[in-house]
């Protein structure tokens, strides 16, 4: 390509170039605030579309997985928009933005248990994309593959945040609440009820007042794939991203001792669940697959 003519003007010729046309210095200050402009609206969309991993393993042999089937659902306050009066945590909680969604809870808590010594898998696959409505459904199958593909796992925890927030000071810093679910659809739902009473007593006893409470739900929530299966709500829409990754690692810390695992000691497997303890009634609640 050939640049001719003098001064402030240059004629470009060459293949693909309009001839005879001047770019003056006006002409290249516009192209250089429209090349700006695109950078600008490129990092927006980057930042907006960035998926991010979506797969994690610490180990080889994963004692637990972490994975999520609402994996859009987010916090408000980190949101843009989220402050507006018309806002709507129903429809506004949501992004696929990895770094500002759920998943950074679920990874977070997975990281914190690989630190205490933990094989785990983290799974960030986005099973709502489309649709809420049937994300349990999509997330079976996947759920399925996961553990056909890592048979060591034990403990399987489906992180989501609640449309309630609740907030508790822990430190002088405020901590999202949790809410554990149980699906008691199915016959081995109480096995998943001691796991999650342990976890509730380990988390009470870190910090009391972050479990709002154990929630048995008339529904499997895909708990019935295998036992050790338990849907953990950290935070809710109105929590900030903060509070629910501040938690998250309390969680883990807690899990880790209700496994009876010990830092000076190789992970070890679960401690066998008890059977269901005579009389013991599922409490009704919300029926279908609305946990979340």
């Amino acid at each position: 390509m050939a640049a001719t003519g003098r001064g402030p003007f240059r004629r470009v010729r060459g293949p693909g170039a309009v001839t005879g046309r001047p770019v003056g210095p006006g002409g290249r200050v516009v192209l250089w605030v429209l090349l700006a402009v695109a950078v600008v609206v490129a990092a927006a969309l980057g930042w907006r579309a960035r998926p991010g991993p979506d797969h994690l393993q610490w180990g080889e042999q994963p004692l637990v997985l972490v994975y999520h089937t609402h994996a859009t659902e987010a916090f408000l306050p980190d949101l843009p928009g989220g402050d507006r009066p018309d806002r709507d945590i129903h429809r506004d909680a949501f992004t696929r933005d990895a770094r500002r969604s759920i998943r950074a809870v679920g990874q977070a808590l997975a990281r914190r248990l690989a630190e205490r010594g933990l094989d785990v898998v983290w799974s960030g696959t986005v099973y709502d994309a489309a649709s809420r409505d049937d994300a349990y459904e999509r997330a079976r199958a996947g759920l399925k593959e996961l553990l056909a593909r890592h048979s060591s796992i034990r403990v399987a925890l489906d992180v989501h945040r609640n449309a309630t927030s609740t907030r508790v000071q822990v430190g002088g810093q405020p901590a999202a609440g949790v809410l554990l679910v149980v699906g008691a659809g199915h016959p081995g739902w109480h096995r998943n009820l001691a796991l999650a009473e342990a976890l509730a007593d380990r988390l009470e006893r870190i910090h009391p007042g972050l479990v709002r409470g154990i929630a048995l739900k008339p529904w499997h929530y895909n708990q019935d794939l295998l036992p050790g299966s338990l849907i953990v709500e950290i935070g809710g829409a109105e929590n900030t991203l903060a509070e629910s990754l501040r938690t998250a690692r309390w969680v883990a810390d807690a899990l880790v001792e209700a496994l009876a695992i010990r830092p000076d000691r190789p992970p070890a497997r679960p401690t066998i669940l008890p059977p269901a303890p005579h009389g013991k009634a599922f409490l009704p609640g919300a029926g279908g697959p609305g946990a979340g």
